[in-house]
């Protein structure tokens, strides 16, 4: 072989080698008739995916989300065994810890104001009570949230920075990313908002110094009462504002955090919206409140996916627009960095007769450049699931969207969508029931998803 041939066969090694390497790890929570755990999937530079070995677990695991400290780790809820799970972001993963937290962990969230945190939901039992960490409160009929403060330290992993008791749950969480830094916390079972000093400068930040083991008392800035059954809360930075979507009522409750000398208050009557939202967040813009859900009311047999979306520069919830499609169910939604197109996972809700008429592999891409008129430019074809919320994460490289991962409950498989013709590329088999998703990337931190992304939480 010349020297020139030998150059040109090494090359084309090198080539292969670099192609093979990671761009992004994905991570499924999964789940069987006997056995649970998590699927990796590593993305790899030159376009291929390839399926590693799932991390076992004892119990089904629910939340998810991805941490860029010391080499990267996932965080991941057991909410039968409520506990947080850390893991070794690697080609072979490894659990390095498990942490006890409150009861029914399920959510768990990055704080956008001290990135090391991460916010778990403690959602209590049916009633929304947790009785392993409020028992001993003065009010024991109450949940809690748990702060994972994740440490770069290989000997240290991760620790509880503070346990806070606040209302019943279910819980959904929202940050305000200027002074003073307020976390809101939604209390289902309450009809409350729970006010926490998220600003760690302050002497009152998480309600303690960070001591450990936490402090439970004392967290609590103000409780503000909204209407019935808020979950879905959102921060818009746009307007410095915050808004609760209260479930029961079909309305949204506007929080100032500067009211009441920057402890929270109520501004003005609520918005009247609509019943049937399930998911509500801000765009990246934080100009635009945006609602998905599915209406069953309309029709006995026939469902529609509906959007709303409310300007919040018009404080009266007049302008905004509304997007009805037939024969479907809306659930989760992330859009692009550059906001240009909005994506929809489908779910399906209602009565039978009803989610017989959903398109249940159906996955949904909306031109968003004017969210108040946005345009439906392509329905792709995914895999099944037969469940009332579903979600997705975005892997995006330079503000782009280079893919889309989308996990089909009812398939056990994980569909991944081109991120610029929006066609499927593969389908992945994971067997069982995939659920929530999350993505690391080395050495970067484009990716979003899977318990929310955007500007504000998911609900579920």
């Amino acid at each position: 072989m010349t020297k020139a041939g030998e150059y040109n066969k090494s090359a084309t090694l090198l080539d292969l080698l670099a192609a093979a390497q990671t761009q992004a790890y994905v991570y499924i929570s999964n789940s069987s008739s006997s056995s649970f755990g998590i699927n990796p999937i590593q993305a790899q530079i030159g376009g291929g995916f390839l399926p590693l070995q799932e991390v076992s677990s004892s119990v089904r695991p629910a939340g998810l989300v991805a941490s860029g400290i010391g080499t990267g780790h996932v965080l991941s809820t057991l909410s039968n065994s409520n506990i947080v799970q850390i893991i070794q972001v690697a080609v072979e993963q490894t659990i390095l810890k498990t942490i006890p937290v409150g009861m029914n962990p399920v959510e768990v969230v990055v704080d956008p104001n001290n990135t090391d945190h991460h916010w778990t939901m403690n959602n209590g039992n049916a009633s929304g009570i947790d009785s392993i960490l409020c028992s001993s409160e003065a009010n024991p009929n109450v949940s809690s949230i748990s702060v994972v403060h994740d440490d770069p330290d290989p000997v240290i992993i991760a620790y509880i920075h503070a346990s806070i008791c606040l209302g019943k749950g279910a819980h959904k969480v929202a940050f305000q990313t200027v002074s003073p830094f307020l976390a809101l916390v939604t209390n289902q079972s309450d009809n409350t908002v729970s006010v926490i000093d998220d600003d760690s400068n302050s002497p009152t930040f998480l309600g303690s110094p960070g001591i450990n083991p936490p402090d439970t008392n004392g967290a609590i800035l103000r409780t503000i009462t909204v209407g019935t059954s808020p979950l879905n809360i959102a921060y818009s930075s746009f307007m410095n504002l915050f808004y609760v979507y209260n479930t029961g009522a079909g309305t949204i409750s506007v929080i100032d955090p500067n009211g009441n000398a920057g402890t929270g208050a109520l501004l003005g009557s609520s918005l009247t919206v609509g019943s049937g939202y399930t998911v509500m967040k801000t765009d990246v813009t934080g100009r635009y409140l945006i609602l998905s859900g599915t209406d069953i009311t309309t029709s006995g047999s026939l469902a529609y996916g509906i959007l709303r979306v409310l300007d919040l520069a018009d404080p009266t919830g007049a302008t905004f627009g509304f997007i009805r499609v037939p024969k479907a169910g809306f659930s989760d939604f992330q859009q692009s960095p550059d906001g240009k197109r909005l994506f929809v996972a489908s779910a399906v809700s209602g009565t039978s007769t009803q989610i017989a008429s959903i398109n249940s592999n159906a996955f949904y891409i909306f031109e968003s450049s004017y969210l108040l008129n946005p345009n439906l430019v392509r329905t792709a074809t995914v895999g099944l699931s037969d469940q009332p919320y579903r979600t997705f994460s975005i892997n995006a490289m330079g503000g782009s969207v280079k893919n889309l991962f989308v996990p089909n409950f009812s398939d056990g498989t994980v569909t991944i969508i081109d991120g610029m013709s929006y066609n499927p590329l593969t389908t992945v088999l994971v067997n069982g029931n995939p659920t929530y998703t999350t993505i690391f990337q080395p050495g970067g931190a484009d990716a979003l998803g899977g318990m929310g992304g955007m500007g504000g939480m998911s609900g579920m």
